[in-house]
Protein backbone atom coordinates (compact mmCIF):
# COMPACT_ATOMS: atom_id res chain seq x y z
CA UNK A 1 0.00 0.00 0.00
CA UNK A 2 2.68 2.50 1.09
CA UNK A 3 4.40 1.86 -2.09
CA UNK A 4 1.25 2.82 -4.21
CA UNK A 5 0.70 5.54 -2.52
CA UNK A 6 4.58 6.72 -3.04
CA UNK A 7 3.72 6.42 -6.71
CA UNK A 8 0.99 8.20 -6.69
CA UNK A 9 2.36 11.36 -5.58
CA UNK A 10 5.35 10.82 -7.82
CA UNK A 11 2.73 11.19 -10.56
CA UNK A 12 1.09 13.91 -9.44
CA UNK A 13 4.28 15.98 -9.20
CA UNK A 14 5.63 15.06 -12.49
CA UNK A 15 2.60 15.91 -14.30
CA UNK A 16 2.00 19.30 -12.74
CA UNK A 17 5.09 21.13 -11.72
CA UNK A 18 3.77 24.46 -12.65
CA UNK A 19 1.89 24.25 -9.55
CA UNK A 20 4.46 23.31 -7.55
CA UNK A 21 6.69 25.70 -8.60
CA UNK A 22 4.01 28.53 -8.09
CA UNK A 23 3.98 27.56 -4.56
CA UNK A 24 5.71 30.32 -2.30
CA UNK A 25 8.97 28.60 -1.26
CA UNK A 26 9.31 28.27 2.64
CA UNK A 27 11.18 31.30 4.55
CA UNK A 28 14.95 30.05 5.19
CA UNK A 29 16.07 31.51 8.54
CA UNK A 30 18.31 34.24 9.22
CA UNK A 31 22.26 33.77 10.06
CA UNK A 32 22.59 35.09 13.17
CA UNK A 33 25.10 37.71 13.68
CA UNK A 34 27.67 37.76 16.62
CA UNK A 35 29.70 40.36 17.90
CA UNK A 36 32.47 40.27 19.92
CA UNK A 37 33.40 42.70 22.54
CA UNK A 38 37.16 42.57 23.94
CA UNK A 39 37.30 43.73 27.36
CA UNK A 40 40.66 44.32 29.24
CA UNK A 41 40.67 43.62 32.57
CA UNK A 42 42.87 44.60 35.45
CA UNK A 43 44.20 41.41 37.02
CA UNK A 44 43.26 41.15 40.48
CA UNK A 45 46.31 41.10 42.16
CA UNK A 46 47.19 45.08 40.56
CA UNK A 47 43.82 46.22 42.43
CA UNK A 48 44.02 44.47 45.39
CA UNK A 49 47.99 44.43 45.96
CA UNK A 50 50.34 41.78 46.77
CA UNK A 51 49.06 39.33 49.32
CA UNK A 52 51.11 39.17 52.42
CA UNK A 53 51.47 35.95 54.43
CA UNK A 54 49.61 35.54 57.12
CA UNK A 55 51.65 36.47 59.83
CA UNK A 56 53.25 34.02 62.00
CA UNK A 57 52.41 33.05 65.73
CA UNK A 58 56.28 32.77 66.54
CA UNK A 59 58.72 35.45 66.38
CA UNK A 60 61.24 35.56 62.92
CA UNK A 61 64.49 33.77 63.42
CA UNK A 62 66.46 37.06 63.62
CA UNK A 63 64.38 38.81 66.35
CA UNK A 64 64.60 35.87 68.63
CA UNK A 65 68.39 35.92 68.27
CA UNK A 66 68.21 40.10 69.11
CA UNK A 67 66.24 39.15 72.11
CA UNK A 68 68.96 36.16 72.91
CA UNK A 69 71.92 38.07 72.38
CA UNK A 70 70.33 41.50 74.33
CA UNK A 71 70.05 38.84 77.67
CA UNK A 72 73.11 37.93 77.32
CA UNK A 73 74.12 41.52 77.91
CA UNK A 74 72.42 42.25 80.03
CA UNK A 75 73.64 39.12 82.44
CA UNK A 76 77.80 40.61 81.02
CA UNK A 77 76.96 44.27 82.31
CA UNK A 78 75.51 42.71 85.52
CA UNK A 79 78.56 40.49 86.21
CA UNK A 80 80.39 43.30 85.56
CA UNK A 81 78.88 45.52 87.88
CA UNK A 82 78.84 42.37 90.28
CA UNK A 83 82.46 42.11 90.13
CA UNK A 84 83.31 45.86 90.15
CA UNK A 85 81.88 46.35 93.28
CA UNK A 86 82.86 43.01 95.19
CA UNK A 87 86.87 44.58 94.09
CA UNK A 88 85.77 47.66 95.59
CA UNK A 89 84.98 46.32 98.80
CA UNK A 90 87.98 43.80 99.04
CA UNK A 91 90.16 46.76 98.13
CA UNK A 92 88.39 48.73 101.04
CA UNK A 93 88.90 45.73 103.37
CA UNK A 94 92.39 45.37 102.46
CA UNK A 95 92.94 48.68 102.86
CA UNK A 96 91.57 48.70 106.49
CA UNK A 97 93.45 45.80 107.47
CA UNK A 98 96.64 47.28 106.31
CA UNK A 99 96.30 50.51 108.51
CA UNK A 100 94.57 48.90 111.23
CA UNK A 101 98.24 46.09 110.62
CA UNK A 102 100.06 49.69 110.85
CA UNK A 103 98.53 51.08 114.07
CA UNK A 104 98.09 48.54 116.59
CA UNK A 105 100.23 47.78 119.18
CA UNK A 106 103.18 44.88 119.22
CA UNK A 107 104.12 43.02 122.22
CA UNK A 108 108.06 42.67 122.16
CA UNK A 109 109.50 40.73 124.86
CA UNK A 110 113.35 40.53 126.00
CA UNK A 111 115.70 39.03 128.44
CA UNK A 112 116.60 41.81 131.11
CA UNK A 113 118.76 40.92 134.12
CA UNK A 114 120.43 37.73 133.97
CA UNK A 115 120.13 34.76 136.33
CA UNK A 116 122.88 34.59 139.14
CA UNK A 117 124.19 31.20 140.57
CA UNK A 118 125.98 32.17 143.05
CA UNK A 119 123.50 33.16 145.02
CA UNK A 120 120.66 31.52 147.20
CA UNK A 121 117.55 32.68 145.00
CA UNK A 122 117.86 32.66 141.63
CA UNK A 123 116.72 36.00 140.32
CA UNK A 124 116.11 37.41 136.55
CA UNK A 125 113.66 39.35 134.78
CA UNK A 126 111.89 39.82 131.67
CA UNK A 127 111.20 43.50 129.79
CA UNK A 128 107.96 43.49 127.77
CA UNK A 129 107.70 46.33 125.51
CA UNK A 130 104.46 47.64 123.00
CA UNK A 131 106.49 48.43 120.30
CA UNK A 132 103.25 49.57 118.19
CA UNK A 133 101.61 53.17 117.57
CA UNK A 134 98.49 52.60 119.83
CA UNK A 135 98.05 51.04 123.26
CA UNK A 136 97.66 47.56 123.85
CA UNK A 137 94.44 47.05 126.79
CA UNK A 138 93.97 44.29 128.89
CA UNK A 139 97.35 43.27 129.13
CA UNK A 140 97.92 40.06 130.74
CA UNK A 141 100.77 37.58 131.51
CA UNK A 142 101.96 33.74 133.04
CA UNK A 143 105.75 33.65 133.13
CA UNK A 144 108.02 30.97 135.40
CA UNK A 145 111.51 30.69 135.81
CA UNK A 146 112.21 26.84 135.83
CA UNK A 147 114.83 23.79 135.00
CA UNK A 148 114.12 21.90 131.73
CA UNK A 149 115.40 19.16 129.82
CA UNK A 150 117.45 19.87 127.00
CA UNK A 151 117.16 19.71 124.09
CA UNK A 152 114.11 18.05 124.20
CA UNK A 153 112.51 21.32 125.82
CA UNK A 154 109.19 20.50 127.01
CA UNK A 155 106.86 23.15 126.59
CA UNK A 156 103.22 21.98 126.64
CA UNK A 157 103.80 20.84 129.96
CA UNK A 158 104.64 24.00 131.10
CA UNK A 159 102.62 26.59 129.26
CA UNK A 160 99.48 24.33 129.28
CA UNK A 161 99.67 24.54 133.78
CA UNK A 162 100.39 28.34 133.01
CA UNK A 163 97.05 28.70 131.90
CA UNK A 164 95.42 29.19 135.26
CA UNK A 165 97.61 32.24 136.11
CA UNK A 166 95.80 34.55 133.29
CA UNK A 167 92.79 36.25 133.84
CA UNK A 168 93.98 38.07 137.23
CA UNK A 169 96.10 40.85 135.95
CA UNK A 170 94.81 43.47 133.47
CA UNK A 171 97.35 46.51 131.92
CA UNK A 172 97.53 48.88 129.61
CA UNK A 173 100.44 49.80 127.89
CA UNK A 174 100.88 52.82 126.42
CA UNK A 175 102.88 53.01 122.49
CA UNK A 176 106.87 53.01 123.41
CA UNK A 177 106.43 51.99 126.92
CA UNK A 178 107.77 49.01 128.55
CA UNK A 179 107.10 47.01 131.99
CA UNK A 180 109.81 44.51 133.59
CA UNK A 181 109.00 41.42 135.07
CA UNK A 182 111.08 40.02 137.58
CA UNK A 183 111.44 35.97 137.77
CA UNK A 184 112.23 34.27 141.21
CA UNK A 185 113.07 30.56 141.52
CA UNK A 186 115.64 28.40 144.06
CA UNK A 187 118.25 26.08 142.49
CA UNK A 188 119.94 23.31 144.23
CA UNK A 189 123.63 22.85 144.06
CA UNK A 190 122.99 19.93 141.34
CA UNK A 191 120.78 22.04 139.27
CA UNK A 192 123.19 24.86 139.37
CA UNK A 193 126.24 22.52 138.54
CA UNK A 194 123.45 21.05 135.55
CA UNK A 195 123.08 24.70 134.23
CA UNK A 196 127.12 25.49 134.28
CA UNK A 197 127.12 22.10 132.27
CA UNK A 198 124.10 22.79 129.93
CA UNK A 199 123.89 19.58 128.16
CA UNK A 200 121.01 17.98 129.40
CA UNK A 201 119.33 20.63 131.78
CA UNK A 202 118.68 24.87 130.80
CA UNK A 203 117.16 27.27 133.12
CA UNK A 204 114.53 28.88 130.96
CA UNK A 205 112.45 31.99 131.12
CA UNK A 206 109.18 30.84 129.40
CA UNK A 207 105.44 32.73 129.35
CA UNK A 208 103.31 34.50 127.16
CA UNK A 209 101.67 37.56 127.19
CA UNK A 210 98.39 38.31 126.14
CA UNK A 211 96.57 41.29 125.32
CA UNK A 212 94.39 43.44 122.27
CA UNK A 213 94.49 45.95 120.63
CA UNK A 214 92.87 49.61 120.30
CA UNK A 215 90.80 47.36 117.43
CA UNK A 216 89.75 44.44 119.80
CA UNK A 217 91.44 42.04 118.34
CA UNK A 218 92.99 39.30 120.80
CA UNK A 219 96.80 38.57 120.60
CA UNK A 220 99.64 37.10 122.34
CA UNK A 221 103.35 36.65 122.26
CA UNK A 222 104.87 33.44 123.46
CA UNK A 223 109.19 33.49 124.40
CA UNK A 224 111.57 31.26 126.27
CA UNK A 225 114.90 32.03 126.82
CA UNK A 226 117.53 29.65 127.80
CA UNK A 227 120.19 30.14 130.34
CA UNK A 228 123.22 27.34 130.48
CA UNK A 229 126.25 26.00 128.74
CA UNK A 230 130.09 27.80 128.69
CA UNK A 231 129.06 29.92 125.98
CA UNK A 232 125.36 31.33 127.06
CA UNK A 233 127.00 32.06 130.35
CA UNK A 234 130.12 33.98 129.04
CA UNK A 235 128.05 36.12 127.40
CA UNK A 236 126.18 37.46 130.30
CA UNK A 237 122.95 37.28 128.95
CA UNK A 238 119.88 34.54 128.61
CA UNK A 239 119.40 33.46 124.51
CA UNK A 240 116.41 32.82 122.76
CA UNK A 241 115.86 28.90 122.78
CA UNK A 242 114.92 26.81 119.69
CA UNK A 243 111.21 26.55 120.55
CA UNK A 244 108.76 28.38 121.95
CA UNK A 245 109.02 31.96 120.38
CA UNK A 246 105.82 33.10 118.38
CA UNK A 247 103.52 35.91 118.44
CA UNK A 248 100.09 36.67 116.27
Amino acid sequence: MRFFAFLALSAIGFLCPTSLASAEPFPRPKPAIVYQRVVETTPAAAIIGPVKPAPSAEPPTDAAAMLWEIYRLMWLLAAIALGVAALGVWQALAARDTARRQLRAYISVWPGVTPHLDSDWTDATIVVKNQGLTPAFALDHAITLLMIDYPELPLADVMGAADKMFGRKSFVLAPGTEITLPLRTVLSDDEKHETEDGTHKRLCAIGEIRYADAFGKRHFTRFCFAYGGASIIASGQMQMAEKGNEAN
